[in-house]
């Protein structure tokens, strides 16, 4: 075995092993070229047999958004309950415009609600950083659904927020990320101005299971357009759906 599957192994293990699943590690459930190195990454859209790169779409902040978190690799774990029974594993690149090379060291800010479809002020919520390679990876939990009005009849689709910062080089992003199968995705979504429909945002959830014991994953590639010429500075821009 590999150095880097070796290590993809052991990072996995331990994770079960915190979820009280034991796995033997020598068996992975993911493999590394699954993890880091898939040669058809999602954020290619797909016309007339053709593939096009193009930058991961906006979306809105939403309300709950907070700009003073902490760095955390595992999200939701004030219910331990929901943690243990709900897990979802999310990983991906950050590219540049290139959908090929990734940017190292970015911050990405991320915000969801539990499994009950309600938001917290100090769960549920941090930042990550890419590694040298642009790769990032986190544990959360299933984000809940939740409606937008007082009939309790208008349902948001599940979604994870994220903010993705692109320093001097590159133009930073404000979207959400979707899952498949979800019947509140697109027109069904009463946020008319989220980005819902956009294929890009909607991501595969995959099911790894072994002796009884699963665990969900999700990979979320990210694309950032660079600046525009002659506007290359320290000061970040954002693209974003504005409400």
């Amino acid at each position: 075995m590999s150095s880097g599957n070796m290590k993809t192994c052991t990072r996995l293990f331990l994770f079960m092993v915190h979820v009280q699943l034991l796995i033997n590690p020598v068996h992975c459930l993911l493999e590394e070229n699954e993890i880091k190195n898939s040669n058809d990454p999602p954020v290619f859209v797909r016309r007339n047999n053709s593939r096009r790169c193009r930058p991961t779409p906006p979306d809105i902040y939403g309300p709950y958004y907070e700009p003073r978190t902490k760095r955390l690799t595992q999200y939701c774990t004030g219910d331990k309950d929901s943690y243990y029974n709900h897990t979802l594993t999310v990983h991906g690149h950050v590219y540049a415009d290139d959908c090929r090379t990734g940017i190292p060291n970015t911050k990405i800010e991320v915000w969801q609600a539990d499994v009950d479809g309600r938001y917290h002020w100090t769960d549920c919520r941090g930042y990550i950083m890419t590694d040298r390679n642009g790769y990032y990876e986190f544990t959360t939990v299933n984000p809940g659904r939740y409606t937008i009005d007082r009939a309790h009849r208008d349902t948001r689709p599940r979604h994870i927020h994220y903010k993705v910062h692109g320093g001097r080089e590159f133009m930073g992003v404000v979207t959400q990320m979707y899952f498949r199968g979800d019947p509140f995705l697109g027109n069904d979504d009463p946020c008319r101005i989220c980005s819902s429909e956009r294929n890009e945002l909607i991501t595969r959830p995959s099911l790894y299971c072994r002796k009884g014991a699963c665990m969900k994953t999700v990979k979320f590639d990210i694309v950032l357009e660079r600046k525009p010429r002659g506007r290359e500075s320290p000061t970040e821009m954002f693209n974003v759906i504005k409400v």
